[in-house]
Order: structure tokens, then C-alpha cells, then sequence
């Protein structure tokens, strides 16, 4: 039988301010709704990817979704993925965070060595799940950030491979379609 635990003092929680639980509060907030802003654009381009027979895609592109940035809650990515980039130090803690993120989730180019070009089909699905979320927060659109940065960014031209397959994933998501 497992001995019980006594809280002594240091086990207890230190009071906290006000403004520091609105902080953590905001934090976890903003996580969780893009988490399920990707979770949402990806069950409707998995229900779209169905209509196509797809199914083997579209469930697999769920699955992943309900996993989606789950290393924003841990270490520095958890401590620094969100604080303002005005000085030095903070861009600093601000780059490695988001290092940290592109490497820990397949999801982004800069995750492969040979990045886009190395993605599978569901990754990129993802990717552009992920895209749509953060265009939506963000208000922005996302078919102009297609072309006009990604596609740059990423090292890949509307006449590529590659961009046909964003392609088809951002034409079942979108409408009007792309051109």
C-alpha cells in the first residue's frame, strides 16, 4: 500500500498576482484555440480529402491534428514562443523557441533538411491546416501568403510539385480557388 504524502510548506503553491495569472491564462488560452482552429480546418479538409476517396489521408490527417503543437506547452518553447521580440535578449529567447518548435514538429519545412520537398502528403496537408488556422487569427489571406511568401520562404514555384500539392489541399479548403 503506497505511503501517503504530507504537503509541507514548500509543497504548497506560492500566492501568485493578479497579473500573473491573467498572463498563464492568455498563454494557455491562445495555444489551445489554435490548436483547435488546425483541429477544425483539419476535419474539414479531412471531410473534403473523404469526398475524394482520400480516406486513408484524411484519417490520417485527424490523428495528427489532435497531436498538433503539443511541444508549445513544454520548455522554452512554452516559456518564450510568446514574448515580444523588442530588445536583444528577448529576440534571442524568441528564435530559439521557434527553432525548437520547427524541429520537434514535422509539420514544418524547416524540420527536413530538404525541406518542403521532403514533405509527405499528410505533412503538407497539416502544414496547410496549420496555415489556414493562422491565417484566420490573424485575418490575413492566406492565398496572397502563398504566393507571395511561402513559395519564397520555402524555396518552391506555382510551377513545382510542391505547390500542386499545397495546391490541392488549399483548393478543397478554400474558395474561390486559388489560380
Amino acid at each position: 500500500m503506497p505511503k501517503e504524502e504530507k504537503n509541507t510548506a514548500e509543497d504548497l503553491p506560492a500566492e501568485v498576482s493578479a497579473e500573473e495569472i491573467a498572463a498563464f491564462r492568455k498563454k494557455l488560452n491562445l495555444r489551445v484555440r489554435h490548436i483547435q482552429n488546425v483541429q477544425n480546418v483539419s476535419l474539414l479538409l479531412a471531410d473534403r480529402l473523404a469526398e475524394k476517396g482520400e480516406f486513408d489521408l484524411a484519417r490520417r490527417l485527424v490523428q495528427r491534428s489532435l497531436r498538433h503543437d503539443s511541444s508549445k506547452f513544454e520548455g522554452i518553447e512554452w516559456e518564450y514562443l510568446d514574448i515580444a521580440s523588442n530588445d536583444k535578449v528577448n529576440r534571442s529567447k524568441l528564435r530559439l523557441a521557434i527553432n525548437q518548435h520547427q524541429q520537434s514538429n514535422d509539420h514544418h519545412p524547416e524540420y527536413f533538411s530538404g525541406g518542403v520537398s521532403d514533405m509527405s502528403s499528410v505533412q503538407l496537408a497539416e502544414m496547410v491546416c496549420d496555415w489556414k488556422a493562422r491565417s484566420e487569427e490573424f485575418g490575413s489571406s492566406l492565398v496572397d501568403w502563398v504566393k507571395e511568401v511561402a513559395c519564397e520562404r520555402y524555396g518552391f514555384t506555382v510551377r513545382s510539385k510542391v505547390y500542386q500539392k499545397i495546391k490541392f489541399f488549399l483548393d478543397l479548403l478554400l474558395d474561390p480557388k486559388i489560380g
